[in-house]
């Protein structure tokens, strides 16, 4: 994933998937532990929010240059029904289309975080802006004054 893929926060149904601390977290705030994979998995369901992903694409990102059986992408999926409260009679979030793949079903919010080291960065930008303003009004004052 690039750097732009991690300043995201996914919001659906109260709960927070924030891709920069790679942490889903509940209706109260609370972290609740993922393993990576199912983690990923979510991150790619809620980028891609009603998409039907089919098993080959959810495999090639979750498990890129990795050989993987379908049973693996199976678990990920009833890990991520059970963490988010999915149950057999009603799907909430995640639906299965049989023999295609997947669909995150939830309407997503994506929102941008500011990170402090952003925040900095924006600031010396606009220091250093400023500094070159003065230096050019400084230099033409020179060349009037003289």
């Amino acid at each position: 994933m690039d750097a732009r893929t991690n300043a995201w926060v996914y919001e659906f149904d109260g709960y927070r998937v924030d891709a920069m601390r790679r942490c889903l977290f509940d209706k109260k705030g609370q972290s609740l532990p993922l393993p990576s994979r199912a983690f990923d998995l979510l991150l790619l369901m809620v980028q891609r929010p009603g998409e039907l992903l089919d098993k080959a694409t959810i495999l090639n990102a979750v498990w890129p240059n990795t050989v993987v059986e379908e049973n693996n992408l199976s678990q990920c999926i009833r890990v991520l029904r059970r963490t988010l409260g999915d149950t057999a009679k009603e799907r909430r979030y995640i639906a299965t289309v049989p023999g295609r793949g997947y669909q995150f079903i939830a309407r997503v919010r994506q929102i941008e975080q500011v990170t402090p080291g952003r925040r900095a960065r924006s600031w010396v930008v606009a220091l250093l802006a400023v500094a070159g303003s003065i230096a050019a009004g400084l230099a033409l004052a020179t060349l009037f004054l003289e």
